[in-house]
């Protein structure tokens, strides 16, 4: 009888200890800010700007509702890419500010690094190169803290060259490049990115041989392994043609790029390489095939311009919503924490009560037991 009485007490106590469990399994369950960002980062990646910034935005409420610092700032930082891609510069660098003081405070040497360079592009973009190449310097200042070998690091140095080039700051430009081939000569794809852009600066300051030398170096590295890059360097040797006034092999390469950008929707891509069709045509005197690839380009700029306009409006749109329903949801984060301290109150209420009428109930059990054994022995 008493190992029987010992038997049940102790299957109580089990099942006691899975009810608490289950429990504090329940309080502790919440939905992830980082699963928020994660699908904003992919969304970046398809192009699908308004969604990223959607799923950024719930993300950012997340993290703020759980004081998650982590993911707050990276929330912020999608927020900014999608406002960047939508080609609104000042809340782009207004959010990636936001993004960087967080990731100060967190002592996060590679995402302050990373904020930077975006904020570098934005002016590199802007053509305001002397801001971009101060954001650079700053950004490898600030890397000098951490190891250089990453990719990371390895695009800052290549954009910080690139910038200083099309400066007009030739040499200097040329030493940076110098320095960082060393560090990416093993990938093919940054060592791709390293010689449109080189050529580039080349082109840029009429050096035309030197500039298709370096060119053709990115079509055989990209051909048959990195298409889209494969035809950014085919569209960068078309320029290089009209300098050396190759204009039907410039032509000739710039159909290419037309058809490629046409079929994967590379819209800004497809206005340059329509660009570079009408300046051809323009040097043959061809002046109606150089009048209608300026159509072209055009009808690609507006038809651009109308798809950033309406995502920008129903961004703005939300952006002012939330911004209308601030005090509200600081309101329900207020109510939802005086619940949940009602509701882990009465949660450990509840564990002590179970706790009590499982006790009681051993106890109970172990004097009935004890009784009917006093009582068999006093009938023997």
């Amino acid at each position: 009888m008493i190992n029987l009485s010992t038997q049940i007490s102790t299957n109580i106590i089990i099942l006691v200890l899975i009810v608490l469990i289950s429990l504090n399994g329940l309080a502790r369950d919440s939905q992830s800010a980082k699963d928020y960002n994660q699908l904003a980062n992919e969304q970046i990646t398809l192009g699908n700007y308004l969604e990223a910034y959607k799923l950024a935005n719930l993300a950012r409420e997340q993290s703020i509702m759980d004081n998650n610092q982590v993911e707050l700032a990276n929330a912020l930082k999608y927020i900014g890419t999608s406002f960047y891609l939508l080609a609104d510069y000042n809340s782009a660098l207004n959010y990636y500010q936001q993004s960087f003081l967080i990731y100060e405070q967190l002592s996060d040497i590679d995402n302050q690094v990373r904020l930077l360079s975006h904020q570098a592009n934005i002016y590199s973009d802007l053509n305001d190169y002397s801001t971009a190449i101060e954001i650079e310097e700053a950004a490898i200042k600030l890397s000098n803290q951490n190891s250089k070998s990453t990719p990371l690091y390895h695009g800052l140095f290549l954009n910080y060259a690139y910038d200083l080039g099309k400066s007009g700051a030739y040499l200097q430009a040329l030493e940076e490049y110098k320095k960082v081939k060393p560090l990416i000569e093993n990938s093919n794809e940054l060592m791709a990115y390293y010689t449109i852009q080189l050529a580039e600066v080349h082109r840029t300051h009429k050096k035309s041989k030197i500039a298709e030398e370096v060119i053709n170096t990115a079509i055989s590295i990209t051909k048959d392994v990195f298409e889209p890059l494969y035809f950014d360097a085919l569209l960068e040797k078309a320029k290089i043609q009209i300098i050396n006034q190759q204009y039907s092999k410039s032509i000739a390469l710039s159909e290419q790029a037309v058809e490629y950008y046409s079929e994967n929707k590379r819209l800004s891509k497809l206005a340059d390489a329509y660009d570079v069709l009408y300046k051809s045509y323009e040097n043959l005197n061809q002046l109606s095939k150089a009048l209608q690839y300026l159509k072209e380009k055009h009808r690609i700029l507006d038809e651009t311009q109308d798809i950033r306009t309406q995502l920008y409006a129903e961004a703005i749109a939300i952006e002012r919503q939330l911004d209308d329903n601030r005090k509200q949801i600081n309101e329900i984060r207020k109510k939802q924490e005086k619940r949940e301290e009602t509701y882990l109150k009465k949660i450990a209420q509840l564990q002590w009560a179970i706790i009590i009428m499982s006790l009681i109930f051993t106890l109970g059990l172990v004097i009935i037991v004890q009784r009917t054994r006093v009582k068999r022995q006093n009938f023997e």
